[in-house]
């Protein structure tokens, strides 16, 4: 293996294993992005792009060509008299490649 070579191997999802994926998005700009191939997914705020890559091809066995992912801060609420946030949360956007199929959770979306 060469010095630039970089290691590759396939994530497996062991039962048990807490998945880093929480779940897809359903909003109107979320699903607007579903007809340039992309897909968005909330993800665990400590994963990386290539943890949340990985863990994406082996739930929904799809091919990712990029992945984007956006930190999200929460907004500021009020209830009543009371003032709070909501929570902070991570998304990950998704570019699937053009052979790729579309993720089964989102099919009938």
């Amino acid at each position: 293996m060469a010095k630039n070579d970089k290691k590759v191997t396939e994530a497996v999802i062991h039962v048990g294993e807490r998945s880093i994926i929480r779940q897809p998005r359903l909003s109107e700009k979320a699903l607007s992005l579903n007809s340039k191939n992309k897909y968005v997914f909330t993800v665990e705020p400590t994963a990386t792009k290539l943890q949340a890559k990985r863990h994406l091809e082996a739930l929904y066995g799809i091919t990712i060509a990029f992945i984007n992912t956006v930190k999200m801060q929460g907004k500021a609420r009020r209830y009543g008299k009371s003032h709070g946030r909501t929570k902070s949360y991570k998304k990950a956007i998704v570019t699937l490649t053009k052979d790729s199929k579309k993720p089964e959770a989102l099919e009938a979306a």
